[in-house]
């Protein structure tokens, strides 16, 4: 991904599975679906806000609203 952003794409993603060797636990698993994305000209600040809206969006249309549990412990996605 990193070579066609070089090659002068400037935003790219993919979903893809993944599998990691040897390893599973309560965070875990060995096998997991990826969401990975560049943007050219971002810096990580502008990653991180598009990332929250990302997740404050997959929230919102899923009837989750503004606040989600996780863990027994409630999350607020309210910006910042």
């Amino acid at each position: 991904m990193k070579r066609l952003l070089a090659a002068g794409y400037e935003r790219i993603f993919q979903i893809c599975r993944c599998w990691r060797a040897g390893e599973r636990g309560a965070l875990h698993l060995p096998e997991f679906t990826l969401l990975e994305w560049y943007r050219a000209k971002s810096d990580y600040v502008d990653l991180m806000e598009e990332c929250e809206a990302l997740v404050q969006s997959v929230a919102a249309h899923t009837g989750r609203g503004e606040e989600i549990s996780f863990r027994g412990q409630q999350i607020l996605l309210s910006s910042p």
